[in-house]
């Protein structure tokens, strides 16, 4: 976020590391915009042209659009905190010589409960090296296992006792007897798979296919910075180009088409978009390439 104008503070040493490889931040802050138009053109006849008011007819269809995009917003945002969460924990553990750590569930985070699949790995253990899998809003931490000393286990086993009582008999011992499959996602690694496929596409990565997930680190924090900055170049000379010409133009960014017309808001576009440039250029310098 804060690369896209967000006030949030650079990280010690003019360091940055991404959270999720096989793409970069100004591709995952636009996955609410692709949510949004997923929904909208299932609708290609209402075409909104102002915020529609409670008493236009199609209100509630247009306010379904934004909860799509609202929703996949807050999913991202949640599933990266916990991805960095995760691998900063481990970097700590590393450096205190750990080797183990455990799950631990936290249903009291969650408005649903904890899930099946969280419950099963709840009574499993990963190594260092291993990210912990994870799922679309997933409130799991994690905690290391010192000499023999697994504190966790006692956390998770309170929770345990807790949500198998309430499930009760047969229900309970189905819940534990559930099958765990790990999936893996091209941008943010092992993932629960409920339902034997891999459970979303984001719109940018098909992660379903050839896209090997690599934990992120200072040469990936590299290549997505070059990267946007490559976009942010060919997007500032298109705008340029329609600001001078009075003519819109068609450009091709990451296998999709954008259409870039005259408009009384290009011109701040094409500021934002020279400040961002000159931001990228910046922490490339202090990335020392």
């Amino acid at each position: 976020m804060r690369l896209l104008g967000g006030n949030i503070p650079d990280p010690p040493n003019g360091g940055w590391l991404p959270a999720r490889a096989n793409t970069d931040p100004q591709l995952t802050a636009v996955k609410n915009a692709v949510a949004y138009r997923h929904a909208a053109v299932q609708s290609p006849q209402v075409k909104p042209v102002e915020w529609p008011k409670p008493t236009d007819e199609d209100y509630k269809l247009v306010y379904s659009w934004l909860d799509a995009a609202r929703e996949r917003g807050e999913t991202v945002a949640d599933t990266d905190a916990v991805r960095a969460g995760d691998m900063a924990n481990r970097e700590s553990y590393r450096k205190a010589g750990v080797t183990t750590y455990r799950r631990v569930i936290h249903p009291e985070l969650s408005h649903t409960g904890t899930c099946g699949l969280c419950v099963v790995a709840a009574d499993r253990t990963y190594h260092i090296k291993d990210l912990n899998p994870i799922h679309d809003h997933c409130h799991c931490t994690v905690m290391p296992i010192l000499n023999g000393n697994d504190p966790g286990l006692s956390l998770n086993r309170n929770d345990l006792d807790t949500i198998y009582s309430h499930a009760g008999g047969n229900k309970a011992w189905q819940l534990a007897s559930v099958n765990v499959t790990v999936g893996e996602h091209g941008e943010i690694g092992p993932i629960f798979d409920k339902t034997g496929h891999l459970q979303h596409n984001d719109g940018y990565v098909d992660w379903t296919g050839d896209t090997k997930y690599v934990e992120p680190d200072h040469d990936m924090s590299v290549q997505q910075l070059e990267t946007m900055l490559t976009r942010s170049r060919s997007l500032l000379e298109a705008m340029q180009s329609v600001e001078d010409t009075g003519r819109a133009e068609t450009l091709d960014s990451d296998g999709r088409e954008l259409n870039i017309r005259p408009s009384k808001s290009l011109a701040n576009a094409i500021r934002y978009q020279k400040a961002f440039a000159v931001s990228l250029r910046s922490m490339l310098n202090t990335s020392g390439v």
